[in-house]
């Protein structure tokens, strides 16, 4: 009985998606006095707004899956199954979702529903949809790992926690509370958040109390990972087809790297690798071995972990490089039959040892302490048959052993000849100051000979300084002490991406001259601070152009409200060129670009912009509409050795994009083409290109995902989809890796001399009208909205920044294809809102002048920000009255006399 009510409730519900939807469509909701269609929604069932919110968007993924949705109705299976369907039709990849929308795929995943509790296929239809599209699940996840971070606050009033992880990792967390929280009590008040707080408080105690026993040598926490032998296989022979694919292109491994003909044989079964962190190990030369990641091959299942939750195929990587492994034999019936032998994790006194000769991650610049890293093998035994054996382990951290692995590196040692070591013969040692200097002549050496078209970071830790230059490593044993406790760290870590990944780039160069103590906790390191060398000084003026600002000019990061997470800075050796990088939303970008660690080049025609925005940046002047600027652009490109563009350069005023259509399409859609075309024609293949909300015209939601119909009502919004088609035609031509931000209501300001310079925006009208002694204008007040006026999601410009930062991250990676995100806050504020924001911060006596609305105006306009906060972990953070308040002392810097 109860199974059929339930049933009859789930038909009426899925009924009830159907209602609205047609409901929505035929705008029969209007003239109710209700905001939008959720609201009204909210209002109709007594669920409120944010209820009303979630039966609207649950009715339009429904919508995406009709076959579904008439299977809810047949009774064959219950709505919380067509939802999770739903779900992965509207927000998985494009494959993902092109493959759940269609009629096969709608079938396969009702095949798979039946039976299953809603848990289990959720599971179910996670696995189906990575199996779908495995190089889409690889993207998110290194979206998500590299968006990762977690911030502790501490106040008067206590330390607050936040933060973002990826799934893996969450599940991580989620397993050591889970471990670490007993089975409360009878009396046992506590909610599930304190009872977390305790478990993460006596976690830490116990990591605490064990590292200050062993710093670094315990065998770490397990978590299980399950994979099929024919996944394994399928996927070493993927990664061989492609690295003897790109041989063929020139870019073969180094001639130090031998790969066995039958590598990892034996150990490539079905089993279980238990491991608990993603930590990397040692020193020597890293090389790029096989390029782009592995992905699972189509056809096979993913490995997963023990809840069936699919592991990315870099995790994969990085938690077999030290893992103990079973080999599991099962029958068809699921049962196992037989268990192999365990192997290849490094004992506690293999890591002692390991501790006690590499003192810290080997990394370059890397002072990670011994008790946070783990060890990792130098020859990879998964793919290169190397053995567990102190001789090749080595200690690196938890990111620099995911980048190894992610990047495919090969790791070989180096020997530091004893006369570059301090306190011996071949230096000069000052017992006053406590530094040393390095014999004349000297420097990194020991198993490095020049080589071409190889460039390698090598870290000597006997001298002061790290070089960048083309070198190509000798295959050097490591030199390593006899003594137990006592052992020279003779071998550092060397890298060399390989130039498939990235092309390195010059940086501004740091002054080679800073020098340390030796470290007194470990005597025997000595001088390890090393200042960095990335060849030439690079000039601040071009062949072509003039000088652009001065050297020292440029503000501090710590100017900046939003103060950049460890986990955002960028590599040294990436270059971002900015078109537009003099304007208004371009030079806070070139700045907190900076201050991510990236050297900075901007193109502008200074139409708008000013080279006061964008002091100490090297610039060059030039307008992208000319056919000439093709060239003149690639080569900016290739002698800055650039690897990424922002591309601003365009024209954004709406009621002139009305009046001169043919002019806005050709300083929007030309400029950009030729972007493109040097882009083409000098190899660089990374691209942020600003969009704009306008693509999407007038929407029929309030709440305008990614997916919304795009309809521009004006020439500028029409030049903005324009040019995301052409970005999109380009990456599937040539192979670029882009993301088309779509921004909403930009405003603020990150100093007070960064303000918009320009009166187009509705803050800064109303702005100009407060200095002018007038009263606010205001258009249109009788739209469907709470107090009559349009509704619009404003958002910070230094948001918007840290929102292009996370997408030079983002398609720096090898997989990336073309992607748009929306960027806004996702809560709406109405004109009058601002008005009476302003007025109180102002002390302004507004009296809003209410006239018609305007042509194509619609009600209301906010952002849907789950997709950009899912995928790259990025979120807005201040609100109206921060956004307003720097926009006035921004005002107030350009207009001294206003009071």
């Amino acid at each position: 009985m109860l199974t059929e009510l339930n049933l009859t409730i789930d038909t009426l519900r899925a009924i009830r998606s159907s209602v609205l939807i047609a409901e929505r469509d035929a705008d029969t909701w209007r003239g109710n006095g209700d905001p939008s269609f959720e609201a009204w929604v909210g209002r109709k069932t007594r669920l409120g707004k944010r209820g009303g919110a979630a039966q609207v968007r649950q009715a339009a993924e429904l919508d995406t899956v009709p076959d579904v949705l008439g299977a809810v109705t047949d009774g064959r299976i219950p709505l919380e199954h067509a939802t999770i369907i739903a779900k992965v039709a509207a927000s998985g990849t494009p494959a993902q979702r092109e493959a759940a929308t269609s009629a096969d795929g709608q079938e396969t995943l009702l095949g798979l529903a039946a039976g299953q509790d809603a848990a289990t296929f959720a599971l179910t239809a996670d696995r189906w949809a990575a199996n779908v599209d495995p190089e889409g699940l690889e993207r998110d996840h290194q979206a998500q790992y590299r968006a990762r971070y977690v911030h502790l606050s501490h106040t008067p009033t206590g330390t607050h926690l936040k933060g973002f992880l990826d799934t893996i990792t969450g599940k991580k967390i989620a397993l050591a509370l889970e471990a670490a929280t007993p089975r409360p009590a009878a009396d046992d008040d506590r909610d599930f958040g304190q009872r977390n707080a305790d478990a993460l408080d006596s976690i830490a105690g116990r990591i605490l109390a064990s590292v200050d026993t062993k710093p670094g040598a315990h065998v770490p926490p397990q978590v299980s990972v399950i994979l099929t032998e024919e996944t394994w296989i399928a996927a070493q022979a993927d990664r061989d087809r492609r690295r003897a694919a790109m041989a063929t292109f020139g870019f073969a491994p180094d001639d130090t790297e031998t790969d066995a003909e039958g590598e990892g044989e034996g150990d490539q079964v079905t089993g279980s690798g238990t491991r608990a962190a993603t930590e990397i190990g040692t020193g020597g030369d890293a090389q790029c071995g096989g390029g782009p990641r592995i992905s699972a091959p189509i056809g096979y299942a993913p490995a997963t972990l023990e809840d069936g939750t699919p592991v990315p195929t870099s995790e994969l990587g990085v938690v077999m490089c030290d893992c103990e492994l079973t080999r599991i034999v099962i029958n068809a019936d699921g049962v196992p039959l037989d268990l192999g032998r365990t192997e290849r994790l490094f004992t506690g006194p293999q890591r002692r040892a390991v501790i006690a000769r590499d003192r810290e991650c080997a990394w370059p610049d890397c002072h990670a302490h011994a008790r946070w890293c783990h060890i990792h093998h130098l020859r990879w035994w998964e793919r290169d048959g190397g053995v567990t054996a102190v001789e090749n382990g080595a200690l690196l951290c938890n990111f620099h052993h995911h980048e190894v692995h992610r990047l495919d590196l090969t790791i070989t040692r180096h020997t530091i000849p004893p006369a570059a070591c301090p306190g011996s013969p071949g230096s000069r040692r000052s017992r006053a100051s406590g530094t040393s200097s390095p014999t004349p002549g000297g420097g990194p050496s020991g198993g490095l000979r020049p080589g071409p078209a190889r460039r390698s970071v090598r870290l000597n830790p006997r001298t002061s300084s790290t070089s960048l230059r083309p070198t190509r490593a000798a295959a050097t044993p490591a030199a390593v002490s006899r003594r137990a406790t006592l052992a020279l760290p003779d071998a550092r870590l060397a890298v060399t991406p390989s130039p498939v990944t990235r092309r390195p780039s010059p940086a501004p160069p740091v002054p080679s001259t800073e020098h340390r103590a030796p470290s007194t906790e470990h005597p025997a390191q000595g001088v390890r601070h090393c200042s960095v060398v990335r060849g030439p000084e690079q000039p601040h003026d071009l062949e072509s152009g003039p000088v652009g600002g001065v050297a020292n000019a440029v503000h501090p990061p710590g100017s900046f409200r939003h103060p950049m997470k460890p986990s955002e800075l960028g590599p040294p050796h990436m270059t971002v060129l900015i078109t537009g990088g003099a304007g208004y939303i371009g030079a806070h970008v070139v700045k907190l670009v900076q201050d991510t660690g990236r050297a900075v080049v901007v193109v502008d025609d200074f139409s708008t912009g000013s080279q006061d925005r964008i002091p100490g940046t090297p610039w060059r002047r030039l307008d992208l509409t000319e056919p000439s600027s093709v060239e003149e652009l690639a080569d900016t490109l290739r002698s800055f050795e650039v690897t990424s563009v922002v591309h601003f350069a365009a024209k954004k005023r709406v009621d002139e994009s009305m009046v001169r259509p043919a002019w806005y399409f050709q300083q929007n859609v030309t400029g950009l083409a030729n972007v493109l075309a040097a882009m083409e024609l000098a190899g660089v293949r990374e691209l942020v290109f600003s969009s704009s909300a306008a693509v999407y015209g007038t929407p029929t939601t309030t709440d305008v995902t990614e997916i919304a119909p795009t309809s521009p009502v004006n020439p500028y919004g029409e030049t903005k989809l324009v040019g995301e088609w052409m970005v999109r035609d380009a990456a599937r031509a040539w192979g670029l890796r882009a993301v088309s931000l779509r921004y909403f209501n930009v405003a603020g300001a990150g100093l007070p001399e960064l303000g918009d310079p320009l009166v187009m925006n509705l803050v800064t009208m109303l702005l100009q009208q407060k200095s002018l002694g007038q009263q606010p204008k205001v258009f249109g007040g009788d739209y469907p909205t709470p107090d009559g006026t349009c509704v619009r999601d404003f958002v910070h410009v230094l948001d918007l920044a840290q929102a292009h930062v996370a997408s030079l991250d983002y398609v720096a990676r090898p997989e990336r294809a073309f992607d748009t995100f929306n960027v806004g806050t996702g809560i709406g504020s109405s004109v009058l809102e601002v008005v009476t924001e302003l007025a109180n911060l102002t002390g302004w006596d507004a009296r809003p002048e209410i006239l018609a609305p305007r042509a194509g105006d619609p009600a209301s306009v906010v952002a849907s920000v789950d997709r950009i906060t899912g995928v790259m972990g990025w979120r807005a953070e201040a609100a109206l009255p921060e956004i307003l308040a720097s926009a006035w002392k921004a005002w107030q810097f350009d207009h001294p006399v206003v009071s």
